[in-house]
């Protein structure tokens, strides 16, 4: 990839979009993305609140977006998920 077309590239990040899109899926009003949190007056988890977040985004900018279910697994310190590491719960 020549420079010229890495700085034409990086010039067409919009950079609002990617801060209120990456401020509201980090911090608030989701602190956590985690299958076992429900914000106080939600009905949903975090992580789906997120999910529904990002499907609704990426679909009104023009993405096809596929769902597909992972089994998780609760253990004794923490969530072992598909990839095998368990940050704590």
């Amino acid at each position: 990839m020549s420079t010229d077309m890495i700085h034409d590239t990086i010039g067409q990040v919009d950079a609002e979009r990617i801060s209120q899109t990456l401020f509201y899926i980090s911090k608030h009003p989701l602190p956590y993305r985690k299958l076992n949190y429900t914000r106080p007056g939600s009905d949903r988890n975090t992580l789906y609140e997120a999910d529904d977040y990002l499907q609704k985004n990426l679909e009104s900018w023009g993405y096809a977006v596929k769902k597909e279910g992972v089994q998780v697994q609760m253990r004794a310190g923490g969530w072992r998920g598909r990839w095998g590491w368990a940050p704590s719960v």
